[in-house]
Formats: C-alpha cells, sequence, structure tokens
C-alpha cells in the first residue's frame, strides 16, 4: 500500500484525493490557509517539497470552499477547470479551458462541494463560455453535467431553420445523442477512476466526515 507521501508526490493524484489525504492529518482548516503555509507545512509533515502542480490542484480546489468565484468569474473558472483537469497554471496568462478541462472541473467542483455546488450560481458570462465551447464542438446536445450551458440566440435559431427537413433534422439529433453519450461515458470513467483512487488511499483517523462525504459522492 502506497504511504500518503507516495500518494501526495503521485502525478496523477486527483485534487479530490489530494483534499482527502491532508483533511485525514490536518482536518480542514488547511483550507484556508494561504499557498506559501501550505507549502511549509506539506513540506514539515510529509517530508517532502511540493510539486508546482500539486500545490496548484490543492489551491484549485481549496478556493472553491473560499469564494464564489469560480461560479462568477471567468477570469476564476477558467484555471480552475485547467488545473483541476492537471493542466499547468500560467502566473498573469489567462489560458482558455477546453471543453475537456470545463466538463472534468465542474464535475470534480460537484464532487468537492457536494449540495453547496448550485448550477444557478453561475454568472451569465460563464454559461454563455461554456456553450461557446459545446458550439465550437458541434455539440448541441451537452452531457447533463452541462445543461445550464447557454446557446448563442442567433446561432440557435439558424440550426433550427437550417433543420426544417425531417430526416436531416432525425440524422443530426441522433448524431447529437451519439455525442452526448460518449462524452457522458467518457467523464464517467474518469469519475470511476476518481472513486477507485479515493478507495485505495490510506486514511486514518483525521475528519472522517469530510473523507464520507467525499467517497458518497463519487458513488456511481
Amino acid at each position: 500500500m502506497k504511504t500518503p507521501e507516495q500518494w501526495l508526490q503521485d502525478p496523477e493524484l486527483f485534487a479530490t484525493s489530494a483534499m482527502a489525504l491532508l483533511s485525514d492529518v490536518w482536518g480542514t482548516e488547511f483550507i484556508e490557509w494561504d499557498p506559501t503555509t501550505l507549502a511549509l507545512q506539506l513540506k514539515t509533515d510529509f517530508g517532502f517539497e511540493p510539486s508546482p502542480a500539486l500545490q496548484d490542484r490543492i489551491q484549485a480546489a481549496c478556493s472553491l470552499f473560499t469564494s464564489n468565484l469560480f461560479f462568477v468569474s471567468i477570469e476564476t473558472f477558467n484555471p480552475i477547470c485547467d488545473t483541476l483537469n492537471f493542466g499547468i497554471t500560467v502566473s498573469n496568462l489567462l489560458v482558455p479551458a477546453d471543453l475537456d478541462d470545463v466538463l472534468w472541473g465542474i464535475s470534480e467542483a460537484r464532487i468537492l462541494l457536494g449540495d453547496d455546488f448550485q448550477e444557478d450560481e453561475f454568472s451569465h458570462d460563464v454559461k454563455r463560455y461554456i456553450g461557446l465551447l459545446l458550439s465550437q464542438a458541434g455539440i448541441r446536445k451537452p452531457p447533463k453535467m452541462l445543461e445550464f450551458a447557454e446557446y448563442d440566440a442567433a446561432e440557435a435559431e439558424r440550426y433550427r431553420s437550417e433543420l426544417d427537413d425531417e430526416l436531416l433534422s432525425e440524422v443530426f439529433w441522433k448524431t447529437q445523442e451519439e455525442d452526448k453519450v460518449r462524452l457522458t461515458r467518457e467523464n464517467n470513467v474518469r469519475i470511476m477512476l476518481l472513486f477507485r483512487q479515493l478507495s485505495l488511499l490510506p486514511i486514518r483517523t483525521g475528519d472522517t466526515q469530510f473523507i464520507r462525504e467525499l467517497m458518497s459522492r463519487t458513488q456511481p
């Protein structure tokens, strides 16, 4: 069995798993720590210098609990989704999240926040950004995780006018359903991988309520 130290140095460790490991040792107060304090405490308690990628994923997860900027600010939403999807944070540079980043970022945010995750808190800008990514991918029927996305009204009307032909419309929406199923299936596989990873963690006696809640949110 891998030790907490080994897990925390695993480049494939999900942010949710990192949160579970740290809450087992520290409780949940670390969520409020600044990045420097967190890095120093990781080195002190676990005996290794945390990688920038690990620190970024932990900070991205913590930020979900300390403000609502993920829901209302596109400047915050983008890097959090990118980081939760194992992207690299670049200081002073906004890297646009792609559809895969957004789908996973929202999925993991749902898992972490549980009942505190409210779709209606997303701002118009964030919803429109997600709708734009879906449109660019040719997806008009989004997976359930992204059903709150907003599409451009003019574009939606254009689709309706172009699909007057019954046969064309049937073929189009059949393809759309297939794309929706594919995206959902791929995302569910990642959720199951997260669930498996959580089940393998050497959790001891710390904040078991927080950990139990995380585990329950990843149940298939």
